[in-house]
């Protein structure tokens, strides 16, 4: 590292206006030699504002002050593109983290920020920049912010998870659009036999295949589609998606007459909070005369040149899907001229087919994808490759549920990992990809020798069981409230120093509606499925009589009151069977099963409460009761008629 370690030697030059840039450059001096460095750099990784790589480049320095030095010139050049996030994320990592030093540092350089904030609101700018300009700023600004987003090719990352290289995409398909010149739509029903062969069944879907990710932003009936609806299941990269459409923005090959391309990611609580245009901007810039503005030329031009990504919107609540800031802009209530996306589950995003000009689902790997994806990853493996083959043959099951990525991903690893014990169900594969999970993480941490080997979770050292129990409650709660994502307050009290919980959990990194340019963390489940999968171990551990009184609830042919909450916890009995092997007294005992009896026939009446039943007893392996459904009705058709049909309701029959 060269002697010469002042912010000016080191070519950081502020942003005209970006006090957080003029704080940070007045202190650089006694940060370089107070920061501890090594200390704090894997914090920097958990609140994604660096890489691994990067961290190991710091550590690579030999003395403390080189590191010092090195850490903060990574965190400096955003600045000079007017982006605080990195000074707001040091500060908080020197609050929480650091020694009493670094700390009192911390607190002194937010009290010059705070002084500064209030003479540049006491005195108005010497030349008032014209709105254009501000736009071409804040264009910059956020395409400076995405060009960091964590979106890498395999090569790229130091240490993926789950470890699988492959170059497969996923399929979009044009499910729906509206075409102006008529309001006829067509509907095709389908009949479903229950006995015969099911490979033989059309898609369900009629839709139109898309090859190219600019075909989502084609014209509609001659012209541009004003408001357009994603949709696909948890882990199938929706979130993928809308930051690839980003960064091909940033780089000129998409939407290219866009002045501005806004993502809201509400995984993040404060974007949640956000609720009139001008909260909007503040999520991308801390300048309060800038933000002034960029409103004014929002409300001028109705959001002409815009592009609004609402990404997630099935983790608002059910009260915020209904009316919120967001339900507006997507009903064209506000900025009517901009473009609206908006990513979301299917179960949550049925009120806005009616309201959106183009629906498009992701529909994941089809077969040929999912052949390709097993002969990339395994291509060094040929036996792995030829048995897991075999074993998709053998447990469709299994096969099925493997068009969603991040589920492919975690089998072909664990076909890598223990090819002679492969899951049978998705109970067995969640079961040991969490095993694997925390091995892999307390070894890196080396708390575990390298060379030892685990097979049940009963076998970690007891805080790593109790926190998992805490982590189950968690997980169990937060389903119960439709909630995926979780503040540092909600998790295991254990987990607070580590906040991802042996890797199960990953960070988003939030910038507050309410405190500019501020910053905190939210924490997610590495997908939706473990999230559901440690709440059915929690219900799976609860007294007979609450199991009893949650099925009454929440279990298919319940109160009707209760259908939404039916939805949230549909796959969490699923796993739940699976976890009991299907011999819970609370569950026969809500069925009406014994030896002679047979399913209420209320249940019988609904065909996908009857495909659910059939995919909870398969779940279970429980040759027994599948009989007892399959008894209970003698229809030799179901009706599946407008109905969303998966894979696994097929392969349950």
């Amino acid at each position: 590292m060269d002697d010469s370690r002042s912010a000016v030697s080191l070519g950081l030059h502020c942003e005209q206006g970006s006090l957080e840039c003029k704080v940070f450059k007045e202190n650089y001096d006694k940060l370089t030699n107070i920061l501890p460095a090594k200390n704090l750099s894997r914090y920097f990784v958990s609140a994604n504002v660096f890489t691994m790589a990067d961290e190991e480049e710091i550590l690579a320095e030999k003395t403390s002050l080189d590191q010092a030095t090195a850490l903060l010139h990574k965190l400096g050049h955003p600045l000079e593109a007017g982006d605080a996030s990195n000074f707001y994320a040091l500060l908080k990592i020197m609050e929480d983290h650091g020694n009493a030093a670094t700390k009192n540092l911390a607190k002194e350089m937010k009290s010059q920020l705070s002084s500064l904030q209030q003479e540049s609101t006491m005195s108005p700018p010497a030349v008032m920049e014209s709105k254009g300009h501000v736009v071409d700023w804040l264009s910059g600004h956020i395409k400076g912010r995405y060009k960091r987003m964590r979106l890498k090719k395999y090569e790229e990352e130091k240490d993926p998870w789950p470890p699988i290289k492959t170059k497969s995409y996923v399929t979009l398909a044009l499910v729906h659009q509206k075409e102006l010149q008529t309001k006829e739509e067509t509907t095709t029903t389908i009949h479903l036999r229950t006995r015969g062969d099911i490979h033989k069944i059309p898609d369900t879907i009629d839709s139109k295949r898309l090859t190219d990710i600019t075909q989502i932003f084609d014209l509609v009936s001659g012209r541009v589609a004003g408001s357009i609806l994603i949709e696909g299941h948890a882990g199938i990269g929706k979130t993928t998606l809308v930051k690839q459409i980003c960064i091909e923005w940033v780089e000129g090959r998409l939407l290219t007459s866009d002045k501005l391309v806004l993502l809201l990611l509400l995984r993040d609580p404060n974007v949640q909070m956000i609720t009139n245009e001008r909260k909007m901007i503040e999520h991308f810039t801390t300048s309060s005369v800038k933000v002034d503005q960029l409103c004014s030329y929002l409300e001028e031009e109705h959001g002409v040149g815009v592009t609004l990504i609402i990404d997630g919107f099935d983790e608002l609540s059910n009260e915020l899907r209904n009316e919120s800031f967001f339900r507006q802009l997507i009903d064209n209530k506000v900025l009517p001229k901009a473009r609206i996306v908006v990513t979301s589950r299917p179960s949550a995003s049925a009120c806005l087919h009616d309201v959106v000009d183009k629906r498009i689902e992701i529909l994941g790997f089809e077969q040929s994808s999912k052949n390709r994806y097993v002969h990339e990853a395994l291509q060094d493996y040929p036996s792995k490759c030829e048995k897991l083959q075999k074993h998709f043959q053998l447990y469709p099951n299994i096969d099925a549920i493997c068009y969603i990525p991040l589920i492919m991903s975690i089998i072909v690893f664990l076909c890598m990992c223990q090819p002679d014990d492969l899951p049978s169900t998705a109970t067995t594969m969640y079961t040991s990809f969490i095993l694997h999970t925390i091995c892999h993480y307390l070894k890196r941490a080396r708390k575990i020798p390298e060379g030892k080997i685990i097979k049940h979770l009963s076998q970690f050292p007891p805080i790593v069981f109790e926190t998992l129990q805490q982590l189950q409650k968690v997980a169990f709660h937060g389903l119960l409230k439709d909630k995926i994502v979780f503040t540092i307050e909600d998790l295991p009290t254990l987990c607070r120093d580590d906040p991802t919980c042996y890797g199960l959990l990953q960070s988003t990194e939030c910038y507050s509606a309410e405190e500019i340019g501020a910053s905190t963390q939210s924490f997610n489940f590495l997908h939706l499925g473990i999230q559901e999968y440690f709440a059915a171990k929690h219900v799976s551990n609860l007294p007979d009589d609450k199991v009893y009184r949650l099925l009454q609830k929440s279990f298919i042919g319940g109160n009707r009151d209760h259908d939404s909450q039916h939805v949230r916890l549909s796959n969490m009995w699923i796993l739940y069977c699976g976890i009991t092997s299907g011999h819970s007294e609370s569950l026969r005992r809500y069925l009406g099963i014994s030896k002679t009896a047979t399913i209420s026939q209320d249940i019988l009446e609904d065909p996908l409460k009857v495909l659910y039943l059939f995919q909870c007893f398969q779940e279970a392996q429980d040759d027994v009761l599948c009989e007892v459904h399959s008894k209970s009705f003698d229809k030799d058709v179901i009706d599946i008629s407008n109905h969303r049909i998966l894979p696994c309701h097929l392969v349950s029959l």
